[in-house]
């Protein structure tokens, strides 16, 4: 791997570093201290605690008016660039994400609101989505620059069915989701296409899921709670590292009802490979608790484990 001399040089300057750091979080502070900014942060904490958007009137002002968010974005901007032309090798002091064609900044946070700048770069080759992402949040988008082609999906809960539909989207646009019904995806991009996007995300949100769209099918369902992610990852770690220990432990998370649905199948996951006389117990007795909504995935997976292992009969006697 090559590395810049001036980065190779800044890695063993920590004065430099300091100095780079406390330049970018100078511009940052200035920025959430101007009056405009200000009023946002109080507006995005109202809506975190659940008021509606046209209750917000500087927040809905902002997502609703191309302007007024180009304003706000510019003078961000020029605040980071105007560190970045003095030192080019500071770091913007935000949450951010890289990938093929997409770039994300979350700007400002605020309990369970949270406002981000998304830009999608050019997609010449247009892509036929066969699947879809349902997550658990609203967000409202509002198209800054460019313009791009997508597709909008409703899910019937009650049906399974999905409804899509063809959007373009350009300039001074909205995309608004109301909720883990509705989910958008960029298909195509011309140049760049940037939004301004304000999510929300309820107080335990239900898993995302991801459907074939040709026949509502779920492929995979994930955890839409952050914290419940980390108690997952928790667990998996645990189990790799075969810390017989925690037996226990996932036991007890694994018939806690209180607790997320997947922590809790990933501890009956990890509880079989640290202990399988121990785990198939822990299957046998959600199995028979009809009311537990692990109840017949757990009996699912008991029947499939002693078809292709007679022998844990024995062991979970």
């Amino acid at each position: 791997m090559q590395v810049h001399p001036d980065i190779a040089a800044l890695r063993s300057d920590r004065l430099a570093q300091r100095r780079i750091r406390a330049a970018m979080s100078g511009a940052l502070t200035a920025w959430r201290e101007a009056d405009e900014c200000k009023a946002l942060l109080y507006d995005l904490a109202r809506y975190a605690a659940g008021e509606p958007l046209c209750d917000c009137q500087f927040l809905e002002r902002l997502m609703s008016h191309n302007r007024a968010a180009t304003g706000l974005i510019s003078d961000w901007l020029g605040r980071m660039l105007g560190v970045l032309r003095t030192e080019p090798l500071g770091e913007v002091p935000h949450l951010y994400r890289c990938s093929k064609g997409l770039s994300s900044i979350q700007l400002l946070k605020s309990g369970r609101a949270a406002l981000n700048l998304v830009a999608y770069e050019s997609l010449e080759c247009a892509r036929v989505p066969e699947t879809a992402l349902f997550a658990d949040r609203e967000s409202v988008e509002l198209v800054l620059t460019g313009e791009g082609c997508g597709t909008f999906h409703r899910r019937d809960e009650a049906t399974g069915r999905i409804e899509t539909s063809q959007s373009r989207w350009m300039a001074g646009d909205r995309i608004v989701l109301s909720g883990r019904q509705e989910a958008r995806q960029i298909v195509s991009v011309g140049g760049c296409l940037l939004l301004l996007q304000l999510t929300r995300e309820p107080e335990r949100p239900e898993p995302s899921q991801e459907f074939r769209l040709s026949d509502g099918t779920i492929l995979q369902s994930a955890s839409g709670d952050k914290a419940a992610s980390q108690r997952l990852m928790a667990c998996a770690v645990l189990g790799a590292m075969d810390h017989r220990p925690a037996l226990a432990a996932m036991e007890a998370r694994a018939l806690d009802p209180q607790e997320d649905p997947d922590v809790r199948w990933e501890a009956v996951r990890q509880a079989l490979a640290l202990n399988s006389g121990a785990g198939m117990r822990l299957l046998a007795g959600l199995r028979m608790d009809a009311s537990d909504p692990l109840s017949g995935v757990a009996g699912s997976l008991e029947r499939q484990l002693f078809g292709s292992h007679p022998e844990l009969s024995q062991e979970a006697a």
